[in-house]
């Protein structure tokens, strides 16, 4: 079957949707009697089984003391992520020989952000690792999170997150996060009104949260000196 997250489609804009809605139905049949999620089900409707565990012997360990900084000024969804927590974390780095132009990132406002790049417990084929964990309300989440540059839809971010939290791990509750005025803010925005996306959330209780980065254009980040950014929940 294949997991859901990587299936045909679930990138192109416009079956967004169609993809919406079939995820929801993924998640309506995962629902016990008493509104639960019923994770074995989840785990089945996502496409995941043991069969994705290499070797269950192998667990994922890591290690974030510290950031030496990048030897290459390309960015990928794993820097911006690092970038992120590093420059707002207590943590020794070295922003002064970094290649990579995302260099200070001040967070604003009353999230923390506790970790990046978190891997699962087991090693699993095709599943990689939570982007950020982000500390809201008492409560840990596992947010899958987009660069503003990113075009990925949110049917498949959410569907990344439910598939890291809800369906294998259980310490962190789902969340995507998104940069405000990108693509997939602009999405989210079409979906308001869904049925089956708000079915979605009401089903998975997968949290929204927005990046904003005032006064700063999506177009000019890279090109910024300081970024004050600011992540709430999104209502």
């Amino acid at each position: 079957m294949g997991l859901f997250k990587d299936c045909e489609g679930i990138n192109r804009k416009q079956d967004e949707e169609k993809n919406i809605e079939a995820l929801y139905h993924k998640c309506e049949s995962a629902i016990q009697p008493d509104g639960s999620l019923d994770k074995e089900r989840l785990r089945y409707e996502l496409g995941i089984d043991e069969g994705l565990i290499e070797d269950k012997s192998k667990t994922h360990n890591h290690e974030h003391e510290g950031c030496k900084g990048c030897d290459t000024s390309t960015r990928t969804e794993k820097r911006v992520c690092r970038c992120i927590y590093y420059s707002n974390s207590n943590k020794k780095r070295d922003c002064d020989n970094c290649q990579l132009r995302l260099k200070k990132w001040k967070k604003q406002g009353n999230i923390s952000i506790v970790d990046y790049e978190i891997p699962m417990k087991s090693v699993y084929k095709k599943v990689g690792g939570i982007d950020l964990i982000l500390e809201y309300e008492d409560t840990l989440y596992g947010a899958e999170v987009k660069p503003w540059y990113s075009t990925e839809t949110i049917s498949r971010m959410v569907a990344e997150t439910l598939t890291y939290t809800s369906a294998i791990e259980d310490r962190y509750k789902p969340a995507i996060l998104v940069f405000e005025k990108s693509s997939q803010h602009k999405s989210l925005i079409k979906l308001e009104n869904n049925k089956y996306w708000k079915g979605i959330i009401e089903f998975t209780k997968v949290k929204v949260f927005i990046i904003s980065t005032p006064g700063i254009d999506l177009n000019e980040i890279e090109q910024a000196e300081r970024i004050n950014f600011v992540i709430e929940e999104y209502k």
